[in-house]
Order: C-alpha cells, then structure tokens, then sequence
C-alpha cells in the first residue's frame, strides 16, 4: 500500500511477537478514518499461528479459537475491521469484548461462555490486531479504557496528507496501487515451535523506559467530547500509566531481532533504532502521523 511501510512494519514485528518466550504477544490497533487501507494493510499478511477472520461470533470462540488455544497452535487472531464484530446485539459484544480482555493479558484458562464452559491446561495468551476508525473509537473508548481494554492495544493513528489523497488516486487510475500478500515464520517453523527467549542490554531497556514513560504522559493530551446522559456533552480524557506500552515496546525490539535472524537472535542498537523510527506512529488519534 502506499506510503504505509511503517505501519506494515509494526504489524509484522506484532505478528513476531507471538513467537517470543518471555514475554507475550503485543495486540495493534490501527485508528483512522475510512478509506486509510487500515483493512487492506491488515489483510496483506498471512503468519504461522495466525487465523484471520472477518467476525467473531460466540460459535466461533467456541468451535475455533478455543480448540486452536488448546493446541497452542494460535498466538494471533487478525481482525481487519473490528466494527463488524461490534454490531452484534450488546449481550454478545459485552461477553467477546470481556473474552478478549482476558484473552490478551492473563490468558484463559477456566471460563464459561454464552453456557459453554471450557478448560485449559494452563492459561492460554492471545493477540488481536485490528482496526477501527477515528469517529467509532470515540464511541467506545471510555468503556474500553474503564476495563483496560484500550491500553492492552498497540494504538497506531495516522491520516493521509492532501498530497498522499492525490497520490493514491493516481495510482488508482494506473491500477497499481494492490501488492502481493507477506508470509511470515516460514522460514523453519520447528524454531518458532520452540519459541525465542531474547533478552535485551540494560542501556537499551533502560531507552525504551523513558520512551514508555514520555509517551504515557503525552497521552493526557488526548481528549474528546462525548454524549451522556440527559442530552449533555462531557469530556473524556484518555490516560495511561504506561505499563503495558513499556512491555508491548520491549516485545517490539525483541521481535525486529527476530526479524533479522532466527539464528541465535540477539537484541542490538540497530534493532532500537529500526523499533524507535515507527514510534512517531504509536499514539491516540488525537495527533496522529501526517503521511
């Protein structure tokens, strides 16, 4: 897609993720205004232990995810736009929304679901990597920052400049503007079986602390306006402490070294360096990368 290399790179390096040991796998959601290819970009990767799906229905918990938990044969679960799955009736999206929340941090384990109950050897961890746009996010966010579903996302915000608008229709009209779709960890999946413990140097987990805990406080920036009851507007801040960014951007440097090699992967300045030049896109949309 044009001009979304880095965001591409941010969710290969998310997929990477899954594969690592210590520590789980890091969620991304990408947040911006229709017509940005946040679904072509999402669509445009297939990974080993990755399903794909347009919705997500208490049967297909049920039927697929669960016994692909069971196996640990699923670390991520790519949901191009997740608007879809919102707009089944509430009971449903409160009980997936409170799957997912525990699905992407603690794991499951134990759990009854719409009277289905299941059991786990041990708790199971999975990402989500999905989209919605600016206007529907704000519609959900405080329900989602009030369980902590917002901060166990990756939040990815950008829009297009007027120059990219005019840009895209041109290569429209060419119709060039499509591209193949990327496999990941493929290269020997016995290895990715196994998974990687990657650990990181003390100078490099001490760069990406001041990140987490710079951007935690550039979060307060971000605010909006919403309906409440009575008719009325209120205003809605979205903070964050920052812990979960910390660790979602450690499995972010410990996966571009995964990247570079399976071979004995090691974390290095370059890899920091690779991770810090797609930060400018990590944030809420209220100031979100121009491209």
């Amino acid at each position: 897609m044009y001009k979304t290399e880095k965001i591409e790179r941010i969710i290969e390096l998310a997929l990477l993720t899954g594969f690592i040991g210590n520590g789980g796998p890091v969620s991304v959601m990408l947040i911006a205004d229709a017509e940005h290819a946040k679904t072509s970009v999402l669509r445009g990767f297939r990974c080993y232990k990755t399903i794909e799906t347009a919705d997500i229905s208490p049967k297909v918990i049920r039927d697929d995810i669960v016994p692909l938990l069971r196996t640990y044969s699923l670390n991520h679960i790519i949901i191009p736009d997740m608007v879809k799955v919102l707009s089944h009736k509430t009971a449903t999206v409160n009980a997936t929304i409170a799957f997912f929340n525990a699905m992407m941090e603690e794991g499951i384990m134990r759990s009854m679901f719409f009277g289905q109950t299941f059991e786990l050897d041990v708790p199971r961890v999975c990402g989500i990597i999905t989209s919605v746009t600016n206007d529907f996010f704000k519609t959900v966010c405080k329900k989602w920052h009030d369980i902590g579903f917002t901060s166990r996302f990756l939040p990815v915000s950008y829009q297009y400049s007027e120059e990219t608008k005019a840009e895209i229709h041109k290569l429209i009209r060419r119709n060039v503007f499509y591209k193949e779709v990327k496999d990941l960890a493929t290269e020997d999946r016995e290895a990715y079986d196994r998974r990687f413990n990657i650990e990181i140097p003390d100078d490099i987990a001490s760069r990406i602390s001041i990140y987490a805990q710079d951007a935690a406080k550039a979060s307060a920036g971000y605010s909006f306006y919403m309906s409440v009851q009575g008719g009325k507007r209120a205003k809605f801040n979205v903070n964050i402490v920052g812990f979960r960014l910390h660790k979602q951007l450690r499995q972010l440097v410990r996966a571009e070294a995964l990247r570079r090699t399976i071979h004995n992967p090691a974390v290095t300045w370059t890899d920091m360096e690779e991770v810090d030049g797609l930060l400018e896109y990590v944030g809420y949309p209220g100031n979100p990368k121009v491209i």
